[in-house]
């Protein structure tokens, strides 16, 4: 037994040796091309490099190829150079492997050229150089990196599940100034360091899609900055784990983040400039502790920002919207929510938007809307919403959908005309409005009519006298009179003449107090027609009383008032009607002094109270 264990030890040491000690083969079909066999194919010019292994360095610099070139499945196992090199034919470095250095700066691919699977083991060199016709490098793995600085594509390029990988340097992928004249497909690219196209030129359609469960596309910086992209712009499901800068970029056609998700703590759209559609749909943006930036922005066609959550802080500070901006059902989760300001020029939707996820968060609106526009906002509410302001320079019809806006401070309207609907305004603050152009359609106000300010007067950063809430109703009763709200209108001005007489009151103008108390408890400043009403009864029973008294003498009854008093008291109550409407009776007649004074006396008040009350009726008809 023990010397069988002894050969198993010698055998499995044997097999390790062996193991360590044989190189690795590239292929069987691979041989090492010798210096003379090398030449020789340069003069006669046979360029089918395929298959073979280059040892040493090599230098192809400042040659022209003629012909066609095939390298693919060819080994360089040395620096390679080319340098300025022109290939006039097809190229194919299919499958090729570069293990070190390997720079093809300056070169010129005058037609189709491949680098299908290779594989860059070092850094790979393709600064300035132009490719002339279609080039491909699908599922190629660059491992140290590729710099593609002002490289110039004018036909197709493919770069189709391309790996870009580099540990030891600052990016994967350098793209900076370069400039792609046709389509550019990077659809399930993957970098896995820094991703560099700032100042890129994409003339035609570009895609950084990624196919759902396929790996993470930016796994790293990804830097947009001051690119142009004049073509159709995918970054459908496109996964960004770290920082995003798309400052400056502009976007001239349509753009689609439709499902994105930026995981890290900084994405940057500032100044950016979106001409066509945008589509950020489903798109996911920050972690909780990061920041989404679209300050300066512009957005020039449709936007559209459905069910897109915001998990960090987001700003849309002075960025314009031109076209329809829609954000229903996005969510709003960080703890700050910029719109200051906000311009837009076309319809706005914030339907069932979640805005906030907990009591401390804090969102903030300025809108100002420059043209005609749509405005919808019926969010789900969790957080502190401050509604600095609305400016409308065109006509904008507001729909708010029974949102309680009482943290609406100003309300400003340049000029135009805003319809502001559904909205509850119980709370809302109207200091410094401006609501001549607003048309208050189907809103919820406080019942009675009694603005937020006046029944918190005297709290803490109110700040308002009588005489400032006298000029907020008068505001609002001018906007109602304009939009026809009459019984608005008429409340308005009844609280208006309330907030004139307390002033009045507190300043001790004694005489204005007791005109506008006689005002108001006569017919309620002219809006209270039931007032006159009551003084009617009052003046005829009153009367009344006093004729019973001072007794009145009825034809053909002249014992009434000792036989039945209670017929008598009609006849009093009779004669009191006929003398406060002054139409008089021809059978009843006043019998003492009191009661011909009464009677005179009664006929002057009640044409006073028959004018009034026709005054009051026609006006509030009228209105």
């Amino acid at each position: 037994m023990g010397s069988r264990k002894v050969i198993y030890v010698i055998v499995i040491f044997l097999l390790v040796i062996s193991i360590v000690s044989v190189p690795v083969v590239v292929g069987e079909d691979h041989k090492v091309i010798t210096e003379e066999e090398f030449q020789t194919k340069l003069k006669n010019e046979d360029y089918n490099f395929s298959w073979y292994i280059f040892p040493e360095d090599i230098n192809f610099s400042d040659m022209t190829f003629e012909k066609k070139v095939d390298f693919s499945n060819a080994v360089f196992e040395g620096e390679t150079f080319f340098n300025n090199t022109i290939f006039k034919g097809q190229t194919f470095f299919y499958k090729t492997i570069f293990k070190k250095k390997i720079d093809f700066s300056d070169a010129r691919f005058k037609a189709s050229t491949e680098f299908i699977e290779t594989i860059f083991e070092p850094t790979a060199y393709f600064t300035n150089t132009n490719f002339e016709s279609n080039v491909l490098f699908d599922k190629s793995e660059f491992k140290n990196g590729a710099n593609f600085y002002e490289t110039t594509f004018h036909e197709d390029a493919h770069f189709k599940e391309v790996t870009f990988y580099n540990e030891n340097a600052k990016f994967s992928a350098r793209f900076i100034g370069a400039h792609f004249k046709k389509s550019a497909n990077f659809e399930n690219a993957i970098f896995g360091v820094r991703a560099l196209f700032s100042n890129a030129i994409f003339e035609q359609a570009v895609s950084f899609n990624r196919t759902p469960n396929k790996e993470h596309n930016f796994q790293d910086d990804a830097i947009f900055n001051y690119a142009t992209f004049r073509g159709y712009t995918n970054f459908e499901n496109a996964i960004f784990d770290d920082t995003v800068g798309f400052e400056h970029a502009t976007f001239q056609v349509g753009a689609f983040f439709e499902g994105a998700k930026f995981l890290d703590s900084c994405t940057r759209f500032n100044y950016a400039e979106f001409y066509g559609d945008v589509y950020f749909d489903k798109a996911e943006f920050n972690e909780i502790d990061g920041y989404t930036r679209f300050d300066h922005a512009t957005f020039g066609e449709e936007t559209y920002f459905r069910e897109t959550k915001f998990l960090g802080e987001v700003y849309f500070s002075d960025t314009n919207f031109t076209g329809v901006t829609d954000f229903d059902f996005a969510e709003f989760k960080g703890e700050k929510t910029w719109f200051y300001p906000t311009f837009f020029e076309n319809d706005v939707y914030f339907n069932n938007t979640y805005l906030g996820d907990n009591p401390e968060d804090l969102i903030i609106f300025k809108f100002k809307f420059e043209k005609n526009t749509i405005f919808e906002f019926d969010p789900i509410i969790n957080c502190k919403l401050d509604i600095k302001e609305f400016s409308v320079s065109g006509l904008a019809k507001i729909h708010l959908k029974g949102l309680k806006l009482d943290n609406i401070d100003v309300i400003i309207v340049v000029f135009g005309h805003v319809e502001l609907l559904g909205a509850d305004l119980t709370d809302t603050k109207f200091k410094d409005a401006y609501l001549e152009n607003i048309n208050f359609v189907k809103c919820k106000w406080p019942d009675p009519f009694i603005i937020y300010e006046e029944t918190h007067k005297d709290d803490r950063g109110i700040d308002l006298d009588y005489e400032g809430l006298e000029i907020i109703y008068r505001n609002l009763k001018i906007s109602f009179q304009k939009h026809g709200q009459s019984d608005y209108a008429g409340k308005a001005f009844y609280r208006e003449m309330e907030m004139k007489r307390l002033g009045a009151e507190e300043k001790g103008d004694t005489v204005e107090k007791w005109k506008l108390c006689a005002f108001k408890y006569l017919c309620g400043y002219g809006e209270r027609p039931e007032n006159i009403v009551f003084w009617f009864f009052v003046a005829i029973f009153g009367f009344a009383g006093l004729f019973y008294k001072s007794r009145i003498n009825v034809e053909d009854h002249p014992y009434l008032y000792f036989r039945d008093k209670v017929e008598y008291a009609k006849f009093c109550i009779l004669f009191s009607i006929a003398s406060f409407t002054t139409l008089g009776s021809t059978y009843i007649k006043p019998k003492g002094k009191w009661s011909r004074r009464g009677s005179t006396i009664e006929s002057a008040i009640g044409a006073f109270f028959i004018a009034l009350f026709i005054y009051v009726f026609v006006r509030k008809m009228l209105r």
